[in-house]
């Protein structure tokens, strides 16, 4: 069998998997959106205060977008991400959790209930420092991915920066 047809092939499921995901994403977060309108909490500000809810609509967007533009290469097929560009992993998070406290100490609506002001600033501090340590950590895991092969390339081949 032909390397580049196996390879076009290869390309063509991971494609079609992150459209299907996607999809699927995407319908999940509108189903979950509808049954909070349904129960008379149709904000669209709360329901997508939530980290989880716009990572996973960026997800979502990402992964329709990568697969229907034929960016179906694996981790390992893309150029290393070079780890001084690692803070890239910050800026979104630490804006989105200084909007939820600003809108915690004035409205009192938090998305996650160990975000709540009246727990006190002790629990808050090492709740917001954890969040923002895991997230590092993912981080690291994504940037060291980006060492190992991918499959789509053979072995010891790169994808051009």
């Amino acid at each position: 069998m032909d390397v580049d047809a196996t390879h076009r092939r290869t390309a063509i499921t991971i494609g079609t998997v992150r459209v299907a995901v996607s999809a699927f994403v995407v319908v999940l977060l509108v189903l979950t959106y509808v049954e909070r309108i349904a129960v008379g909490d149709g904000n669209p500000f709360d329901y997508f205060g939530c980290f989880t809810n716009q990572t996973n609509l960026l997800t979502g967007v990402l992964l329709g977008t990568s697969g229907t533009a034929g960016a179906a290469a694996a981790p390992g097929d893309r150029p290393r991400l070079p780890w001084r560009s690692w803070w890239i992993v910050l800026p979104y998070p630490v804006v989105w959790l200084a909007v939820v406290l600003l809108r915690g100490a004035t409205d009192g609506w938090v998305p996650y209930g160990f975000l709540l002001p009246e727990r006190g600033l002790a629990s808050l501090a090492a709740h917001c420092v954890g969040l923002l340590v895991a997230l590092v950590a993912a981080g690291a895991v994504v940037w060291a991915g980006s060492r190992l092969r991918g499959t789509l390339l053979p072995r010891g081949s790169r994808a051009p920066a």
